[in-house]
């Protein structure tokens, strides 16, 4: 059953204005809500602890070009707005309360969408608008074709994406993954509630990757693979692993109990290992195109050390190894031709504590710093 009321804002002419249509219907909790709209508008559904649904479609434009439809089937909900005039009919607006447990899976060619207090599994796509979820628990698979994302306060496993903007995890419980074709991506206080439960599964491991932007993680304690095409890498916590690579940008990683994979085609590196130096993998991959470099690391670590330093002949700076720990350094005598580039090598190597752990450091027109940490 649907009950329907209309309120009329007129404009200079009869068609142009602004309509709002107000229905209600008897929905139950635990269906499926799907609103489709090709020709553009919000969509903001938001759960309430009423019975049934109330619907809000404001028409801007030309409303005699608009059709709509909505069903209340065996399944759920069914939303349709369809117009005839494309983008020269203005836009629809849709507002809808739903029971707090319903699945939701929308549309639109092209507007901003919100979701807030729900529970359930949420798949979308719009062409172009922000996208904003809040008090979200269930499944996610929703896109956004050029607008930010933003995910707050939420439950979620799953994956959001966006072809060219910002993602911002805030407060988030559970497996999600943020992708940007050009933006920054970052997480804060994000946990897959897998913390403490042994090594996981690569499945919870904080995947972040942009075509171009920053790319800021706050914590990942089963791990992060983090990669922009140009823009910092910051990590504040990371447990098992941090792999990141940047084709232009510095990385920072505050502290991390594991094994380190970075690399930058140009800016500086910084990363410190804590932990216990004698639990777990804790080879050490450190490369920069052009940059200073500095590795702090347990005074007890085992470690094997491979570094290398190039600098070309035009160079002004006298670069070096500066190591706390014993580390016994070469320089090639003669100019080599390394990538249509003639330069030179300075080479540290040596064992500590066994050398167990593999620490591969390598810089262009930049020093290298090794630092222990009691």
């Amino acid at each position: 059953m649907k009950r329907i009321l209309l309120l009329c804002t007129i404009a200079l002419a009869p068609l142009f204005g602004t309509e709002t249509k107000v229905e209600t219907f008897d929905l139950a909790p635990g269906l499926k809500v799907d609103v489709h709209n090709n020709c553009g508008g919000s969509i903001d559904i938001e759960g309430w602890e009423n019975d049934g649904a109330e619907l809000t479609i404001t028409y801007k434009g030309d409303r005699s070009s608009w059709e709509s439809a909505s069903e209340l089937t065996n399944d759920g909900l069914k939303i349709v707005l369809k117009c005839s005039g494309g983008w020269d009919s203005g836009s629809a607006e849709i507002k809808l309360k739903v029971p707090v447990m319903e699945d939701v899976k929308f549309y639109t060619s092209g507007g901003a969408i919100k979701m807030k207090n729900l529970e359930g599994r949420f798949k979308g796509k719009t062409m172009g608008g922000d996208v904003t979820l809040t008090e979200l628990t269930g499944e996610v698979q929703i896109t956004t074709m050029g607008g930010d994302i933003r995910v707050e306060q939420a439950e979620l496993d799953g994956r959001v994406k966006t072809m060219g903007g910002d993602i911002r995890f805030k407060d988030v419980l559970g497996k999600v993954d943020g992708s940007t074709m050009g933006g920054n991506v970052t997480y804060d206080n994000v946990r897959t509630g897998l913390e403490g439960a042994g090594e996981g599964t690569p499945e919870d491991v904080v995947k972040v990757s942009t075509m171009g932007g920053e790319i800021r993680v706050e914590d990942a304690p089963l791990g992060a693979k983090l990669k922009t095409m140009g823009g910092a890498i910051r990590v504040g916590k990371a447990g098992k692993f941090v792999s990141a690579k940047t084709m232009g940008g510095n990385i920072d990683v505050k502290e991390i109990d594991g094994w380190v994979d970075v690399t930058t085609m140009g800016g500086n590196i910084n990363v410190k290992m804590v932990g216990d130096p004698g639990v777990g993998r804790r080879d050490v991959t450190m490369s920069s195109m052009g940059g200073e470099i500095t590795l702090y690391v347990p005074r007890e670590l085992s470690m094997n050390f491979d570094i290398k330093i190039k600098y070309g002949k035009n160079s002004t700076r006298d670069f070096k190894i500066i190591s706390d720990f014993a580390i016994e350094t070469k320089e090639t005598e003669e100019y080599q031709w390394f990538g249509g580039k003639k330069l030179k090598t300075i080479v540290g190597s040596g064992q500590v504590n066994g050398g167990k752990n593999t620490i591969k450091i390598e810089t262009h027109n930049g020093n290298i710093h090794i630092k222990a940490v009691d």
